[in-house]
């Protein structure tokens, strides 16, 4: 994969990162040109606009029990709604009955 000739600086992330990793970081970023995050391009822009949106709804999800219960309970109505509205439209059909009519022969 090719590298990008710019970087954009990230304070929250390189804090935590360990002194080995930093200074690889600095190698890495040497005779690069750094980019303010008011320069991201579109497609950066909305990654980092879901990415920051999936972290705060992770984090609700891992935290708050009334979005665990809705994220149980809404794909489980979703599902009985989709037997209930779809099937008979497309011929669905959950228990068949059994077709008396075929007889299977093996023959050696």
């Amino acid at each position: 994969m090719k590298s990008k000739p710019y970087f954009y600086r990230d304070k929250k992330s390189e804090k935590n990162l360990r002194e080995e990793d930093k200074e690889n970081l600095i190698i890495d970023r040497d005779e690069k040109e750094e980019r303010l995050h008011e320069q991201f391009t579109l497609r950066e822009r909305f990654l980092n606009f879901v990415g920051v949106y999936y972290e705060k709804l992770l984090y609700n999800v891992l935290t708050k029990i009334s979005y665990k219960l809705s994220f149980i309970f809404i794909p489980f109505i979703l599902l009985i709604l989709t037997f209930v509205f779809l099937s008979p439209r497309i011929g669905f059909v959950l228990f068949p009955s059994s077709d008396e009519s075929i007889i299977n022969i093996d023959i050696k």
